[in-house]
């Protein structure tokens, strides 16, 4: 189950030293901030934070969006958003942006001097949902699906059907240590 899953990137945070955070209590699990009035909001809340973004502006680029989100989700429910950074998995097949911890190290160690890496980012609430904006646009933009594009991703993990994110590492120590933005 993705809890287990994010316990098991918190360990991973602290084995490549970086930040640590203490985990959800299990009872936030029961808590929903993404009720349908928030999803109904997202899009105005996404647009308030990053201006109006068509399907270029999206695809592969869900490290810097995810990053610029963060606060603004954190301020607009009133909860822990954590920054998530790992794969996602399908049943029928296929592993997209499959990264493995030496594959993290790897990048923590030498940096990115490649804009395409391997990994993927959305957010995290404590209640173990996921707000991915940029995934459904990627996919469409490699030969996907093209009713997929703008689509946010905005559930409980767990609902999810067919596909599984997969997360790796938490929070944004990770994105200064191994390059991807720079320290103000």
């Amino acid at each position: 189950m993705y809890y287990e899953a994010f316990l098991a990137a918190l360990a991973r945070n602290q084995r490549l030293g970086l930040s640590d955070f203490l985990p959800p209590a299990k009872s936030a699990m029961q808590q929903q901030w993404l009720t349908s009035q928030a999803v109904e909001e997202l899009p105005y809340i996404i647009h308030y934070a990053l201006g109006p973004l068509n399907a270029a502006q999206l695809s592969a680029q869900c490290i810097a969006l995810h990053y610029r989100l963060a606060p603004v989700v954190k301020r607009w429910l009133r909860c822990e958003v954590y920054y998530t950074v790992g794969w996602v998995d399908f049943e029928a097949g296929g592993h997209y942006f499959y990264c493995d911890e030496a594959y993290l190290q790897q990048l923590l160690t030498k940096g990115t001097p490649d804009p395409k890496v391997k990994l993927h980012a959305w957010l995290t609430l404590p209640s173990m949902e996921i707000i991915d904006i940029t995934f459904s646009t990627t996919l469409a933009k490699g030969d996907f699906a093209a009713d997929l594009s703008l689509n946010v991703l905005a559930r409980r993990a767990d609902a999810l059907v067919g596909m599984a994110y997969r997360p790796m590492l938490l929070g944004a120590d990770f994105l200064y240590r191994a390059g991807f933005v720079q320290a103000h």
